[in-house]
């Protein structure tokens, strides 16, 4: 039997013992009124924030229906207006030929990855496997911004490939919406032949013969399509140090309106046109999924959930999951976090942030807690 020595603790007064039972339930008070705090200053809006997203007031300071205007160029030809909010003045460093399809049962597609520029291992290893299963029917072009420490490697590649879309904005994640206004600017203008366009990232496992084959059932006449992993209710990013940060100044609402997430998603040539005559009226924001949402709504374009491009689904034919030329060839997906909101959790960049925070306050209370106690301990000795 141990026999060890048996630790007495002080006792302690009826009175004093309600002070500790009331300082205990202050302190969860303190913890949850901190943990509330913590959330809304890094990921909810601030007091200030609009409840719901405003079409007219995020045009400003243009005072013209951008929907209505977009519909008058496509269907009477009258000319768009000057004023911009948004222009894009890049020009192409790298354009790839025009799309010339020959003849096909399978609708034609042009398939844009929007790709980093240091990525060069990771676009051979998607031409490779694009290759097997993708026919005449679809082009495959890769979207890059400039990179100077891949220069060289880039101008080869292009020479060898033929298939880079690069204009001159830096390639950062920042700039990503550049990138996707870019793609837009190139489809509509050099691939008005393809009725389709799907959008991929290039960390993203693709299924290529399960996606033709979702192509081709996707609808009759291919137009009006707006597909992929529909986001509601998402909130925006308000701390700082996040990479999705976007400034109350620039998007004052409390929440996005419903977006396509941006790994994978389809879209008609018809509605990409739309969408691209009001990029310069749409003010910028550097998250391009959250961005192309704000421009459909304006336009009234509902994008729709499609379970094949769903990142939730684990029979989805497009995941994000490849971060390596050998995680994408041995498709070797990672598990993928999803909030409360609705966004998908890239990184845990933000939680980790508030867990941080809410860590140190703890620990400040527990600090102080353990001085009230000793105080009680040794009055009570007394």
């Amino acid at each position: 039997m141990y026999m060890g020595k048996v630790i007495m603790f002080p006792s302690v007064p009826k009175r004093k013992r309600l002070y500790c039972i009331l300082l205990g339930i202050f302190l969860v008070y303190l913890l949850y009124i901190n943990i509330k705090n913590v959330n809304k200053n890094n990921i909810h809006p601030r007091k200030n924030d609009h409840s719901r997203f405003n079409a007219k007031e995020y045009t400003y300071p243009l005072t013209f229906d951008i929907r209505e205007v977009v519909e008058k160029h496509l269907n009477n030809n009258i000319p768009l207006p000057r004023q911009q909010v948004n222009p894009h003045p890049y020009i192409y460093y790298y354009s790839p030929s025009p799309c010339n399809f020959t003849h096909s049962r399978q609708p034609y597609t042009l398939v844009l990855v929007k790709s980093f520029v240091g990525s060069i291992d990771q676009r051979v290893v998607i031409r490779k496997m694009a290759r097997k299963a993708t026919r005449s029917s679809v082009k495959l072009v890769f979207m890059l911004g400039l990179g100077d420490n891949y220069k060289d490697r880039i101008t080869q590649e292009n020479e060898t490939y033929g298939d880079l879309i690069q204009e001159n904005f830096v390639d950062a994640y920042s700039n990503n919406t550049f990138k996707t206004i870019m793609g837009f600017n190139w489809a509509t203008q050099y691939c008005s032949e393809a009725r389709l366009l799907v959008f991929l990232d290039d960390d993203y496992f693709v299924r290529w013969d399960k996606l033709v084959q979702f192509l081709y059932q996707s609808g009759k006449n291919h137009t009006d399509l707006f597909i992929g992993n529909l986001v509601r209710r998402a909130q925006p990013y308000r701390n700082v140090g996040s990479s999705w940060f976007v400034d109350p100044k620039v998007y004052p609402f409390r929440s996005y309106p419903p977006y396509l997430a941006g790994g994978a998603y389809v879209i008609s040539y018809d509605v990409s046109k739309k969408i691209k005559m009001a990029f310069p009226y749409v003010r910028y924001i550097g998250v391009d999924d959250v961005y192309l949402g704000i421009v459909a709504q304006i336009l009234s374009i509902s994008p729709r959930h499609s379970t094949e491009l769903s990142r939730r689904d684990h029979l989805s034919i497009t995941k994000e999951c490849s971060h390596t030329p050998s995680e994408l060839l041995a498709a070797r997906c990672q598990t993928v976090a999803y909030v409360s909101t609705g966004r998908v959790a890239k990184g845990f960049e933000y939680t980790i942030k508030n867990l941080t925070d809410v860590f140190t306050n703890m620990m400040m209370l527990i600090q102080k807690s353990l001085l009230f106690f000793q105080q009680i301990f040794t009055s009570g000795k007394h």
